[in-house]
């Protein structure tokens, strides 16, 4: 069975649909219930899930009730079959699209029974998970939901365009092992599918801003942040302009509920995770670049 699906005539006239969704529209929801129910139906899950030949030939269909069981257990907020008309949080919905992979191996008929009336099957692993990933991912870019399955199953946030600009080169080590862990930490929180974690990856980010501002000389914040400025530019407007960033996202960082949660902080909306990770990245990435660059000289 080829995993691989066509382009719709609109995606090739019109360009596919803007991923711009992080909350899973009902249209969705319905794709991604019926796909499970299909894969079921046609014995995707029963290589783990197995009903037996009674001749114990081989397996000869799908134990719904052993696939019901662990479903309900592992994704207890499912709360039991996934239903069309009952859509989850898009957190459960994405467990659901993680638990359709680990389990699912596409069927090929062995043998035909004659005297129950019913084939027996064998199962491909990497082809059953190649189809699910693929029949999920065109279901959430056709619903424009910014979200996507990875080859291992795990499921992801797209980036913006901005933020896969701003990403797409590895951030040089800093020679301080506290800054570079909070530089991964905040890049691999910032693609999860959870408003909450991507927070998370702010949280790190900011983390790793103000350590990275005490790298250069470490007896002294002050001076160790404008010898870095002196190391990342050489002009005088051009340092003017990132000592200016570098005031503005100190200010940020104290202002809204990145560092610090007190009460009296501005919460961060959905809406300023993009940019604020996206501004800070790029001047840590600057920096950390510029560090680089001092330790490749020395």
């Amino acid at each position: 069975m080829d995993s691989r699906l066509p382009d719709y005539f609109s995606d090739r006239e019109l360009g596919p649909p803007p991923l711009l969704l992080d909350d899973l529209p009902s249209t969705a929801w319905i794709g991604i219930s019926a796909t499970f129910h299909r894969f079921a139906d046609q014995h995707f899950f029963a290589a783990e899930f197995p009903e037996q030949c009674q001749d114990g030939k081989g397996i000869s269909g799908t134990s719904m009730a052993g696939l019901r069981a662990l479903l309900v257990s592992h994704i207890p907020r499912l709360g039991g079959w996934p239903r069309e008309d009952e859509p989850p949080d898009t957190i459960t919905a994405m467990d659901l699209v993680v638990f359709g992979w680990v389990h699912a191996q596409e069927p090929s008929v062995a043998g035909h029974h004659g005297y129950f009336g019913h084939d027996h099957y064998t199962f491909d692993r990497g082809a059953g998970r190649a189809r699910w990933s693929s029949e999920i991912n065109r279901i959430l870019e056709r619903n424009g939901v910014a979200l996507r399955q990875e080859p291992d199953g795990t499921v992801v946030r797209v980036d913006t365009a901005a933020a896969t600009v701003a990403t797409r080169s590895p951030v040089p080590s800093v020679g301080d092992v506290q800054v570079d862990e909070k530089i991964a930490t905040a890049l691999r929180k910032y693609r999860a599918p959870d408003a909450a974690v991507r927070r998370e990856a702010l949280e790190a980010l900011w983390d790793a801003f103000e350590r990275i501002k005490t790298v250069v000389e470490p007896s002294s914040k002050k001076r160790s942040v404008r010898a870095l400025i002196d190391l990342m530019a050489d002009e005088d407007a051009s340092r003017d302009f990132i000592e200016a960033e570098f005031v503005s996202l100190t200010k940020i960082g104290n202002d809204f509920q990145i560092r610090h949660h007190e009460v009296d902080k501005h919460t961060v909306e959905e809406s300023l995770i993009d940019p604020l990770f996206i501004r800070a990245f790029a001047l840590v990435d600057s920096a950390a670049r510029a560090i680089a660059r001092r330790a490749g000289e020395a």
